[in-house]
């Protein structure tokens, strides 16, 4: 998994963009926020992101504005694996099987069909996703959880 997501970044580094999706009010449900965060500390500007609280579809506007070529869409999934397991996939097929869990309103692949219809830069859309286990309101994240976010931040500044 992690070598996949390590050639996938190494592909066409320009015009790529890391949208990360979050609420800050339901224990891992943060965990798309938090890696932004994280990428943004870590990274500086070398890497563009952009936080998306709420969901994807709230931040269309910005991705028509910023018009990347490449998105990876980082968020808390439901996939059925241990807290803190990553999946990575480019399949809408999948992204409907891993249950993105954000309280978005809109399911994440109707989103992301969207998105490429709309935006005709965006070549490709992947979901880095991370797996939770808590989604109680006022909750504090799972160890594990946060601990993947920032393995994942440094995988990605060290190969960018």
């Amino acid at each position: 998994m992690i070598n996949e997501i390590i050639e996938w970044l190494k592909n066409e580094r320009e015009g790529l963009l890391i949208a990360c999706i979050g609420n800050e009010l339901r224990c891992d449900d943060i965990v798309g926020l938090l890696f932004c965060r994280q990428l943004a500390d870590k990274c500086g500007l070398k890497i563009k992101s952009l936080e998306c609280p709420g969901g994807l579809e709230l931040c269309t506007h910005r991705l028509s504005e910023i018009k990347p070529q490449r998105l990876l869409v980082v968020d808390g999934v439901k996939a059925g694996l241990e807290p803190g397991s990553i999946v990575f996939t480019c399949s809408l097929d999948d992204i409907v099987s891993f249950e993105p869990i954000t309280t978005h309103n809109l399911p994440l692949d109707a989103v992301i069909r969207y998105i490429r219809e709309s935006i005709p830069s965006i070549r490709e859309v992947c979901l880095l996703g991370i797996q939770v286990s808590c989604l109680d309101i006022a909750g504090e994240p799972n160890k594990h959880v946060v601990e993947a976010a920032e393995k994942l931040v440094d995988l990605i500044c060290n190969t960018l």
